[in-house]
């Protein structure tokens, strides 16, 4: 009998049935997780190992010939995840039926499309995609970025990205969000942007507030030492050992909290004052806060000792508070070597002679509601 007509016959006798891994039941070929428009609608193809129909069958009514062919791969699932993810292919056995034609015996060890786990790192569903069911959010354990507040702020200023993490189940990120800096009001004085708008302490005019520079407020440096906080030299020996006068600032906001000071030989770096001292012309010098200020032109010092530069100096100081008592007199600035009347701060000794020490005034540099630029900063009553 020919192989057609054999085919044709089958059809009339009872159909193979298949066996496969999934968790369907007998729902006519449609797994959990998979697409039921993947399934197949057409007539079933004899001798393919795939369920052609749709009915959850593989090759039923299908004659075989256990000589030429007895086994084939076989898969009931949707074709396009055959082989695909966790999905594999089963094996089907050509075996006599006691009638004149051998038939497919039931699909063994075929793993279908199952319901995908958010926790398992695996493509359960088939579909290529690894833990992408519904209900899976994320990877157990997995971390990611978060901000909550205005995206401009966001690593802006003082502001910065929390993290939030993924639970053990896999299906959803953890609330809030651990870690983040959000704007807040803006400090004046701290020298910080506190409100991450790019700018530090903008619309902030830090009160000054001119002090006497008294024998309370004032530190005599005569060894290796700084001066305190907020605190600058004034005055300085004209010899070359550490001996200076440190006062306190007119305002808190004048040397640049964020700048730690820093050993220089000789003379400070540009908008740095002299803030303590080292060793012999090894002086640490701090940065002036220059969003708001600046430094004038090299000025010739006012001084105090009684050495040589006093009177034999490039610019003859004479009249310059030569001694500590006179200091305490509050005469800073306020005699011919400096002609400044306001004060001025050091920001260079490279010898013992007037031409060789160096002071600056501190001056507005225009910022919004301060006065016009250049206007000296009044140091002292």
């Amino acid at each position: 009998m020919a192989l057609g007509t054999a085919l044709l016959m089958f059809t009339a006798c009872g159909a193979g049935s298949i066996g496969g891994t999934h968790a369907s039941g007998d729902d006519g070929g449609v797994w959990p997780g998979s697409d039921s428009l993947n399934q197949q609608t057409g007539p079933e193809q004899c001798n393919d190992g795939l369920d052609n129909d749709g009915d959850g069958e593989v090759d039923e009514q299908c004659a075989c010939d256990p000589t030429a062919a007895p086994t084939q791969a076989c898969y009931a699932g949707p074709p396009a995840t055959q082989n695909v993810g966790q999905c594999k292919d089963g094996i089907q056995q050509c075996v006599a039926t006691g009638t004149e034609f051998a038939s497919w015996s039931a699909c063994s060890g075929a793993v279908l499309p199952g319901v995908e786990d958010c926790t398992d790192g695996k493509d359960n569903d088939c579909n290529g995609t690894i833990d992408d069911g519904p209900g899976c959010a994320c990877k157990p354990g997995e971390t990611r970025s978060c901000y909550s507040g205005p995206p401009a702020t966001k690593d802006v200023g003082e502001c910065k990205s929390g993290t939030q993490t993924c639970n053990a189940g896999g299906t959803a990120w953890s609330t809030g969000c651990a870690g983040e800096a959000l704007p807040g009001k803006e400090i004046c004085g701290d020298n910080k942007d506190n409100d991450c708008d790019g700018l530090v302490d903008e619309s902030c005019t830090s009160t000054h507030a001119p002090l006497s520079c008294t024998v309370a407020s004032m530190k005599h440096v005569t060894g290796t030492a700084d001066c305190p906080a907020n605190n600058a030299v004034y005055m300085m020996d004209d010899g070359m050992g550490p001996n200076f006068i440190c006062c306190p600032l007119p305002a808190s906001d004048i040397l640049d909290a964020s700048s730690p000071s820093v050993m220089s030989t000789g003379s400070c770096s540009a908008d740095h004052v002299i803030v303590g001292y080292v060793s012999p012309l090894v002086y640490r010098c701090q940065k002036i806060n220059t969003k708001r200020y600046k430094l004038g032109v090299a000025k010739k010092p006012c001084y105090f000792g009684s050495g040589w530069s006093g009177s034999q100096g490039t610019i003859k100081c004479a009249g310059h508070p030569y001694t500590f008592s006179a200091l305490q007199s509050n005469y800073f600035g306020s005699d011919g070597c400096s002609g400044f009347p306001y004060g001025s701060l050091f920001t260079q000794q490279l010898g013992k002679d007037c031409s060789d020490m160096l002071t600056k005034q501190v001056l507005y540099a225009g910022a919004a509601g301060d006065p016009a630029a250049g206007t000296p900063v009044v140091m002292y009553k």
